[in-house]
């Protein structure tokens, strides 16, 4: 597979694709495989690719996409704005999610605990709405101050996971305020949930 994006270059790793999101200054760049990368982005389903460093362009998710098997390195998703996506034994290897926007996002079977680094992913700040993680590793991860409002987490490691002053709330109107979300058979140890 060959994949390219507007700054986007492509590298072959192990027989899956790398889409390496650094900006790429004065590299000819073929038309068709800007149209192959588009193509992938827009599909239903991509599957096996793994896309490396830099920043994740927002307008890249379209509602009811499915990745599975993929790798996200290094990516920044922060300040983004995402939905309606299904992500199937992922590995989000040292990404950030600050300040990100989610809501209806499917995580199964995904790692966010990357094993060299021994860090988890920060969500500090990120309003996650109606998420579901089922099978995950969250180990360290960070959600301080998120808002975690319907979310569910199933069966998840959430070791040392940092939960400090979150809140699963929705503000209906001036007055009304709706709670909820759920952590179910998950592993808390060491995990913070103060405030």
């Amino acid at each position: 597979r060959v994949a390219s994006l507007h700054s986007i270059h492509h590298h072959f790793k192990s027989e899956k694709t790398l889409l390496n999101l650094n900006s790429v200054k004065n590299e000819k760049k073929s038309n068709n495989t800007e149209a192959t990368a588009q193509l992938i982005l827009d599909s239903a389903h991509i599957d096996g690719f793994t896309f490396a460093m830099h920043d994740w362009p927002s307008d890249s998710f379209d509602s009811s996409l499915e990745m599975s098997n993929c790798c996200f390195d290094q990516i920044n998703f922060n300040d983004l704005s995402l939905a309606s996506v299904t992500f199937v034994n992922v590995e989000f290897k040292s990404c950030t999610f600050n300040s990100c926007s989610a809501s209806d996002l499917v995580f199964e079977r995904c790692r966010f605990y990357n094993k060299e680094e021994e860090t988890g992913s920060p969500f500090k700040f990120a309003q996650l709405k109606d998420c579901r993680f089922t099978h995950c590793d969250l180990s360290l991860c960070d959600f301080s101050h998120a808002n975690l409002y319907l979310c569910e987490f199933g069966q998840c490691q959430l070791t040392g996971a940092n939960l400090v002053q979150c809140s699963a709330t929705q503000s209906i109107g001036g007055s009304v305020q709706l709670h909820g979300a759920a952590i179910v058979d998950c592993n808390l140890a060491y995990a913070d949930l103060t405030g």
